[in-house]
């Protein structure tokens, strides 16, 4: 670090005036300094430009990877709505068949009902019709 400081024995780097133009003279260590620096900074910008192509093929596909878990929220919405739609249709299915095992079941009360009270009025008919014939 110490020799990149400005500070010289020598007292270079000397600003020097030739008639309207200022020169700043340098020793051979400090330009080879200088390129060094040089090539440090053009390595850095060549790093730079990778890294910003890197950047930016990391940005697409953080936007396409965005888009696809839009699109998968999406759809999940769609199924979830469908799925409601169809534990409403199953169990308006599940009432309707309890609604049926009861209108069954009263047919199946009515028909015994019936079949008693024909049996006990054909008994009824035959006992009067017996009874009134062994008079």
């Amino acid at each position: 670090m110490i020799a990149c400081c400005s500070f010289s024995q020598d007292s270079y780097p000397r600003q020097l005036v030739a008639g309207s133009d200022t020169i700043v003279a340098i020793t051979r260590a400090q330009m080879r300094q200088c390129v060094q620096l040089r090539y440090a900074l053009d390595a850095c910008d060549s790093d730079r430009a990778v890294l910003d192509t890197e950047l930016g093929a990391y940005q697409r596909v953080s936007h396409e990877q965005d888009s696809i878990y839009v699109q998968q929220q999406e759809e999940m919405r769609g199924y979830d709505a469908e799925v409601v739609l169809l534990n409403d249709q199953l169990r308006l299915k599940e009432q309707e068949r309890q609604i049926d095992l009861k209108i069954a079941k009263r047919k199946r009360t009515n028909s015994i009902l019936g079949g008693v009270m024909t049996g006990v009025g054909t008994l009824a008919a035959g006992f009067l019709t017996g009874w009134i014939t062994h008079k």
